[in-house]
């Protein structure tokens, strides 16, 4: 059989319906009662309670967690279906916050959809699409200035599970080279953020200055490996970063603001500024691989 032919296959067996992968812990969660439970015990007992679906809630009598329905509400129910590609099923729940969780074969990992947990529902599921090997997520989201009466703005975005985070589907990646990153963090007006500076440069070298509430604290310099840095230039290239705006902010106070700085080898120079870190979905992915990097440093 040629590559054609087993591809015809994979999307002639989706077109069935079926989101099904491997089977894992996640495939015996069969009520509501299960799935709030699961997600105390094994993936975060520190769970906001909004998080669950409300166990009053009542599963429709023909719902099936491997068929999304486009034609269905399809609120207060939980679909299965292997988001970032690895063969496990992951949880794709819909309650009054829709969020993904993840099972990379050793621990869950959580993926808010809402921008936020202040923007409780405000996005709605309307369709689960397949493309060059990976689900996508088709969201529409609510007007943040008339979330109680759930207004739907007009646009949808296909969201993809890349680079370690959900991204808006890019069918075309650019190709830029990156010369040099900063990422900064500022303090938060209330409680504590992690504040510190990254200077990535075109050779991997990279500057932590750990100011405060970090694990550690000082100035350290260091080398990343080729992973991380690959990483780091394929997301920005997957972003379409020349085409984002250069301010974003969240609707709320006392959150952090991030500031990204990315110069490429062609003389160009992209700068924003993101208070409440959700300018996109695909920024805080990035942001989160750019806190991650702390880790290794």
């Amino acid at each position: 059989m040629n590559y054609k032919s087993i591809k015809a296959l994979i999307v002639a067996l989706l077109c069935l319906g079926s989101l099904k992968g491997y089977s894992n812990e996640i495939d015996s969660i069969k009520t509501i009662k299960q799935l709030n439970k699961f997600l105390f015990e094994k993936v975060d007992k520190n769970l906001n309670s909004d998080v669950r679906i409300r166990e009053s809630a009542l599963l429709p009598s023909n719902f099936d967690p491997y068929k999304f329905d486009p034609t269905a509400e399809n609120e207060n129910v939980f679909f299965k279906l292997d988001i970032d590609g690895n063969g496990l099923n992951d949880l794709l729940v819909c309650g009054d916050v829709l969020l993904v969780i993840t099972d990379d074969s050793t621990k869950y990992n959580v993926h808010y959809i809402d921008k936020g947990m202040l923007l409780q529902g405000g996005s709605k599921l309307v369709n689960i699409a397949f493309d060059n090997y990976r689900y996508l997520l088709v969201i529409n989201r609510f007007d943040e200035a008339n979330l109680k009466t759930k207004t739907l703005l007009g646009e949808k975005d296909s969201l993809v599970f890349l680079f370690g985070g959900l991204i808006e589907y890019n069918a075309s990646p650019d190709k830029l080279e990156v010369d040099s990153i900063i990422f900064s963090t500022s303090y938060c007006p209330l409680g504590s953020c992690p504040v510190f500076e990254l200077r990535i440069g075109h050779n991997a070298d990279v500057r932590y200055d750990a100011i405060a509430d970090n694990d550690k604290k000082g100035v350290y310099q260091s080398k990343l490996n080729a992973v991380s840095v690959n990483r780091l230039v394929n997301t920005i290239n997957y972003l379409k970063i020349m085409s984002l705006k250069e301010r974003y902010a969240v609707p709320w106070t006392d959150d952090q603001t991030v500031k990204l700085e990315v110069k490429f080898t062609n003389g160009k120079l992209k700068k924003i500024s993101d208070y409440g870190l959700s300018g996109t979905w695909g920024l805080s992915t990035l942001y989160r691989q750019l806190y991650d990097l702390r880790k290794e440093l």
